[in-house]
């Protein structure tokens, strides 16, 4: 009859083994997978922070980064055809940012056309078109406490129904910019009357709409 006993004690000491060590790995791997899900939220979360951080910085420096695509085009003529005996070293027009290289010529041509036409498309045109889709996709929580804490400074300063105008406001500056830039070798009433006529119609564009809360 020992030999039995000795039997049943091993195997309810390997059974009770066995059992913790099932309860063991579910508990590994329910500790995994909840591991797994906190990753994909801070994953998440991380790339909202990047989001709004992205839209704050583009917010304060949109001015900049307009002056800088568009002065990839900015050219000056230096100097005039002239009548003998006199001689005119710098006809034609030349980059603003390299007074040595002639415009639309040599490296310049290379820089206007791989980064300055992708760079004015992107920020003068695509960044607000995209700012524009982004309120208007969420023009139903502008007002919810979500949306207030992280893209408040975008729509704040206007009515709920007209949140979208600070698209409207970055393709104002622009325009601005670019007539600054691009009249900067005319007359000087040109250069006035142009952005005149610019403001006008942002005062016309505020008296139509009326945005401001």
């Amino acid at each position: 009859m020992r030999p039995s006993w000795w039997w049943c004690w091993l195997l309810l000491v390997t059974g009770a083994a066995s059992a913790s060590a099932v309860g063991r790995s579910r508990r590994a791997s329910g500790d995994e997978a909840e591991d797994g899900v906190l990753s994909l939220r801070r994953l998440a979360e991380t790339g909202i922070q990047l989001t709004q951080l992205s839209l704050v910085v583009l917010f304060f420096f949109w001015p900049m980064l307009n002056m800088t695509v568009l002065s990839l085009f900015a050219c000056l003529r230096l100097d005039n055809s002239v009548q003998p005996p006199f001689v005119a070293d710098a006809l034609g027009l030349w980059w603003e940012l390299d007074m040595n290289q002639q415009c639309f010529t040599g490296y310049h041509w290379k820089w206007a056309l791989a980064v300055g036409v992708p760079g004015v498309l992107l920020v003068c045109i695509a960044l607000p078109a995209a700012l524009a889709a982004f309120i208007w996709r969420n023009r139903t929580h502008v007002d919810d406490s979500y949306f207030q804490l992280h893209y408040g400074f975008l729509v704040r300063s206007y009515r709920k129904d007209r949140a979208w105008y600070e698209a409207v406001v970055c393709f104002q500056t622009s325009a601005v910019i670019a007539i600054s830039i691009f009249t900067a070798q005319t007359h000087l009433h040109y250069q006035a009357l142009a952005l005149t006529g610019a403001f006008a119609l942002m005062g016309l564009l505020l008296a139509v709409f009326k945005p401001h809360a």
